[in-house]
């Protein structure tokens, strides 16, 4: 179904910080489609104007319009396209849509250089993240969800590695078995998650690695795969909003980022059950948390005449709703749309992933 928009004015000017929904000047003869009005009530929730883009152009020829570009960035994501070059050239083909991420002409739609220039200096500002945090934190205050679910998936990135190797420092040796008479040894160092039990979630996410690394993990088969890129931690509602996010190397352990993740933004909202699968199997996190679902990982168990542990009939009806977060991931990948990322660093892939990240909170939140 299209619909016909017909005298319409531009209202797309933010004075006095006074925000309204851009509604462009159509052509009597075009018509909208739905996915054009679910992009408009997308770019509307979301409220971009608001934000500073650092628009430092001093000297020489003016600069584009930032707010324009980002809708367009918010647009690609949208419609699942991976290559810039195909943003550009829809953006010149599709008059409804140039209009509504504000290029009235197509020699208003800038180069692919200077989108790429545009993300690179959103990504350095860490624009996207801003935008998420304070839509997230504005829409969650004061807000109670009986349980939250917690899982991190890898993404795939076609870029160099910012890893560089570190001198380790000699250890310590010693036999195996108790001390000698009069020997005095070191005590043992704490595990990352053994620290992060008394840290802030600041903290305790700075204990992470991050950039773009090598990571391997075990699928659902058996057999090993290995990525290079980041892996996404998120902590999703019940609803399927995107309450907490946290990107990080590829090669970091689920378990290491669940601790903050439960204690970030735990001011501003409130939760119940954590749903989580057996890959934090851990105990500093379940005494971290009493009411924590972890599913648990029978790896361990290598004596086969221990009874296998296993959840109640009520708690299994609870976990069964960790569902939400798995679509979360697979919702991620299909709106980034190729198998590998093309981003040259970290900041790159985040701006990506946030903005990915924003589609999926303007679609599940509510408006009110």
């Amino acid at each position: 179904m299209r619909m016909k928009i017909q005298n319409l004015t531009p209202v797309c000017q933010a004075k006095n910080a006074q925000l309204s929904l851009f509604i462009v000047c159509y052509h009597p003869n075009e018509f909208v489609g739905r996915s054009h009005i679910a992009l408009m009530d997308i770019l509307n929730s979301l409220e971009l104007e608001r934000f500073d883009y650092g628009n430092t152009a001093r000297v020489g020829r003016p600069s584009k319009d930032r707010v324009a570009m980002l809708r367009s960035f918010i647009a690609q994501k949208f419609l699942k396209i991976s290559e810039m070059k195909g943003l550009i050239e829809i953006l010149r083909s599709d008059r409804v849509l140039r209009n509504i991420c504000g290029w009235h002409n197509v020699k208003d739609v800038p180069s692919e250089a200077t989108f790429s220039r545009f993300l690179s200096e959103i990504s350095n500002q860490e624009i996207m993240d801003k935008i998420y945090e304070t839509n997230k934190n504005e829409w969650l205050l004061d807000k109670y969800f009986f349980h939250t679910s917690i899982d991190a998936t890898t993404l795939a990135v076609r870029g160099r590695s910012g890893y560089r190797p570190v001198a380790k420092s000699a250890k310590i040796t010693h036999k195996k078995g108790r001390p000698k008479i009069g020997e005095t040894r070191p005590a043992k160092e704490l595990s990352v998650i053994e620290k992060q039990r008394t840290m802030t979630s600041e903290a305790g996410f700075s204990l992470v690695k991050q950039g773009l690394d090598f990571g391997t993990k075990r699928n659902s088969q058996g057999f090993q795969e290995t990525n290079f890129g980041v892996k996404i931690h998120a902590e999703v509602a019940g609803n399927g909003v995107p309450v907490n996010i946290f990107i990080s190397a590829a090669s970091v352990h689920d378990s290491q980022v669940a601790i903050p993740l439960m204690k970030k933004n735990s001011l501003i909202f409130s939760r119940g059950f954590h749903l989580m699968d057996a890959g934090y199997d851990d105990k500093n996190i379940r005494e971290f948390t009493p009411l924590s679902l972890i599913d648990f990982n029978h790896r361990r168990n290598k004596n086969k005449d221990i009874v296998q542990r296993k959840f109640t009939e009520q708690e299994a009806l609870i976990y069964n709703n960790r569902g939400n977060v798995e679509r979360f991931n697979s919702e991620i990948k299909k709106i980034l749309n190729t198998k590998y990322l093309n981003a040259s660093s970290l900041a790159k892939a985040k701006s990506h992933v946030y903005g990915a990240v924003l589609l999926i909170f303007a679609k599940y939140h509510p408006k009110t």
